[in-house]
């Protein structure tokens, strides 16, 4: 375990937020004070929302690009590396005991590091709390160059709000001054009010879609009472398994993808709908059945195609003969050749 002491910055930001995070537990204590579950150190409460947005993070990896793509003006391709970093750290401060804080995701493209938080609803913490994350990320990825010379790098910075309004503005903006003037950061802000479920499948920002039951949360009541409404949401996430399994034929995402989109999907419906038996039962018709069919043959298959993948890869860096790999791969040389091509190396004959 690696202590970080620092100046007195991080003293100002870790002690808001740990009185912060004390309130919460107060509040938390009082409201299940007969729970037995509850203990002194708890201070993180997770929400559905938020293990269907590291589920998501964790098993769908590749439904990121196209969406830091659009907020942040990148132009990844469907195959760059993503690697995920451990998203917890500890401190230890004068006169405040050692804690542990867990970020919602650290994870870098191709060589650029990014933090991702989710907020399922307004928090006024949170212009803090990113930038605390973001400033502990650049001392753990500290260089020092020569004995005179430390290179630190920003993370870029984005917080997805499930739940907004006119007050959750379109960028945090995080001004530091130094002796030398001041220089300005920006977190940008992903809403889901934003985003139709037409906007999301025209620009596949298949990631969002486990949350768009948000955009019909305020509408709840009416579909629970009103058997006509009701349909309109049946036809709506109809639609979406249609236009989701397009994309899977199309060979957009993976039939793991469809199936970890439906299940978080669901998870976060069920939870936002508890009080409204109709609706949990509208929308299980549609997706209920669907989400236990987790066709085990096809998501099968596609592993044993990302291993082949893998390894035909690893063999055309090192120079391989073309027979050689279609045997060991089981890919064809015509799939084999338009990898090399893919990667810019040559195919050994």
């Amino acid at each position: 375990m690696e202590y970080i002491d620092i100046f007195a910055l991080n003293d100002i930001i870790y002690k808001i937020n740990y009185v912060r995070k004390e309130e919460i537990c107060l509040s938390n204590k009082k409201e299940h004070k007969d729970n037995n579950d509850y203990t002194e150190e708890t201070i993180v409460i997770n929400t559905p929302y938020d293990d269907a947005f590291r589920t998501m993070i964790q098993d769908c990896q590749k439904l990121l690009i196209p969406l830091i793509n659009l907020v942040f003006k990148k132009h990844y391709s469907s195959e760059a590396e993503i690697d995920l970093h451990h998203n917890e750290y500890f401190i230890q401060i004068k006169g405040v005991a050692e804690k542990k804080n867990i970020t919602d995701s650290f994870f870098t493209i191709d060589g650029d590091t990014y933090i991702f938080e989710c907020q399922s609803t307004a928090d006024d913490t949170m212009i803090v709390r990113i930038f605390e994350y973001a400033f502990f990320r650049t001392l753990q990825t500290a260089v020092i160059v020569s004995n005179d010379t430390l290179k630190t790098t920003f993370p870029h910075m984005v917080v997805l709000y499930l739940r907004s309004d006119k007050n959750i503005p379109d960028q945090i903006k995080h001004i530091i001054s130094f002796p030398e003037g001041d220089f300005v950061t920006h977190a940008e802000i992903i809403k889901i009010k934003d985003y139709s479920l037409a906007d999301i499948f025209e620009k596949k920002l298949y990631f969002l879609l486990p949350f768009f039951a948000f955009n019909h949360e305020n509408k709840l009541a009416k579909y629970d009472t009103d058997p006509e409404q009701l349909e309109d949401l049946k036809r709506e996430y109809q639609k979406m398994l249609y236009q989701l399994e397009q994309a899977r034929v199309a060979g957009e995402i993976r039939q793991i993808d469809v199936n970890t989109i439906m299940t978080m999907a669901k998870q976060v419906l069920d939870n936002l709908a508890l009080k409204y038996d109709n609706v949990k039962k509208g929308v299980d018709s549609i997706m209920g059945g669907k989400v236990l069919e987790y066709e085990g043959k096809t998501i099968f298959q596609e592993g044993i195609n990302e291993a082949n993948t893998r390894v035909a890869k690893d063999m055309l860096v090192e120079s391989f003969p073309l027979a050689m790999i279609a045997k060991i791969s089981k890919l064809s040389e015509e799939v084999i050749t338009g990898l090399a091509n893919s990667i810019g190396v040559a195919v050994v004959r």
